[in-house]
């Protein structure tokens, strides 16, 4: 099966045109005529990752987050990153990323993150800005032409002890950190996977009680304290980690059965230790 097969696939879930504005999607190293029998998926294009593809004979890598960022003005093989580049072109492997048309897709990360954490009938939390240029001339079906970042709904009852204990075992995350009133009920709950902090007043207008995202930080958990939601930071990598089994059973039923679709095992956020 040819990459572009492969590719055209996932943009049936998640199309290139609701990806943001700032993003980089796409091919970031290939041919989209490259013949694949292997693909690894992976959030984040690391050292392991590339070392990994190499060993596993993959053809091609698909990434939530882009290789590629900002303008490429130099490839230094001696870099972190020029070193992987070498790798990924001497060894012929194509990557292709989905990073926030994933996010925004009804088949994706939130959507995802809203099954795992049982939240009932979930709604979109802001709307794609593009929707409403591309839906005019591209036809879709029912709600499939209602994209967006996050997703709210309810849960049963709960207080925000037993959903931080719950949140740790369905992402399998050792802690979670907790912003606001630990004492308030919880009814209403908002997602967003990976970096969410641009949208704590929508989570807020949507009358959530609580907000799960990653990469809280100072002046954002400030904000809520003030407006009076709480905020959970269960991490970028665990919010976002789980859409790769979403994935691999959707292109599993998708692709040629001689094609195999394997999910990293090195695929982890960036080492630390708590001194």
């Amino acid at each position: 099966m040819i990459a572009k097969t492969i590719i055209d696939h996932l943009e049936e879930i998640a199309p290139q045109f609701i990806a943001e504005d700032w993003d980089n999607v796409g091919i970031q190293i290939g041919h989209v005529e490259s013949e694949v029998k292997k693909v690894l998926l992976a959030l984040d294009i690391t050292k392991e990752v590339v070392d990994d593809a190499i060993d596993l004979q993959v053809d091609m890598i698909i990434s939530h987050h882009p290789l590629f960022f900002s303008n490429l003005k130099r490839i230094d093989f001696k870099s972190y990153k020029g070193k992987m580049i070498e790798k990924l072109i001497k060894n012929d492997i194509l990557v292709y990323s989905a990073h926030t048309n994933l996010d925004s897709s009804n088949d994706g990360v939130n959507d995802e993150l809203a099954i795992v954490l049982d939240i009932k009938h979930p709604e979109i939390l802001v709307k794609t800005n593009s929707e409403e240029v591309e839906c005019d001339i591209i036809e879709l079906e029912n709600k499939r032409n209602q994209y967006g970042i996050g997703r709210v709904g309810h849960i049963e009852k709960t207080n925000i002890e037993n959903l931080a204990e719950k949140i740790k075992k369905k992402l399998k995350v050792e802690d979670v950190r907790v912003y606001g009133d630990i004492e308030k009920p919880i009814k209403r709950v908002a997602v967003a996977g990976g970096s969410g902090s641009d949208f704590i007043i929508d989570a807020y207008k949507k009358k959530a009680d609580v907000y799960i995202t990653g990469d809280i930080k100072h002046h954002d958990a400030q904000l809520a304290n003030e407006i009076g939601i709480i905020l959970i930071d269960a991490g970028h990598f665990h919010t976002e980690k789980i859409v790769m089994n979403r994935i691999k059973k959707y292109l599993d039923q998708k692709v040629d059965s001689d094609v195999e679709i394997i999910i990293a095992k090195n695929d982890n956020i960036a080492p630390y230790k708590t001194i």
